[in-house]
């Protein structure tokens, strides 16, 4: 039962950063590039296109039960680049809006 849960648990936070990379960034590459540069990221494609390997090679990794530290790592180290494309939190003049 506990490997069960524990694989339930990993194929639900997996999936929001697996689905991220596959239902927003890769069919909209062009266009949160182009977002990523207005925001003045340095290189956006590059960034871009590294963003989501690491989203889908530590989603795979964590849903596998697979070198799962690794995949974790992958997945945090895709936040910064992450953040600044969902939109969700703009900093301006040092106050969050």
């Amino acid at each position: 039962m506990q490997a069960v849960a524990s694989l339930f648990g990993r194929l639900m936070i997996a999936t929001i950063f697996l689905m991220s990379a596959i239902g927003n960034k890769i069919p909209n590459f062009k266009s949160v590039a182009t977002y990523m540069a207005s925001e003045g990221v340095p290189f956006p494609e590059l960034m871009l296109a590294g963003a989501i390997v690491f989203l889908i090679a530590g989603s795979l990794s964590v849903i596998a039960g697979f070198k799962i530290h690794l995949g974790a790592a992958l997945l945090l180290c895709s936040q910064p680049t992450s953040s600044m494309t969902s939109g969700s939190l703009k900093v301006r003049n040092n106050r969050c809006r």
